[in-house]
């Protein structure tokens, strides 16, 4: 189905978001512009919905 084809399309978009923002959150912190208390908390968050785009 078209409809499917397109939502699996935009999973595979989102995941790839995902995955440039868990690297730039790991640049942040490697520069010390983010403490390790605010990297743990985004990049906890960031790993759950990877998670979750990565289940479908």
């Amino acid at each position: 189905m078209e409809g499917d084809t397109d939502f699996i399309h935009k999973l595979g978009i989102a995941q790839k978001e995902c995955d440039e923002t868990c690297y730039w959150l790991e640049l942040l912190r490697a520069t010390n512009y983010l403490d390790e208390k605010q990297f743990v908390s985004i990049h906890a968050d960031a790993e759950v919905l990877l998670k979750l785009i990565k289940s479908y």
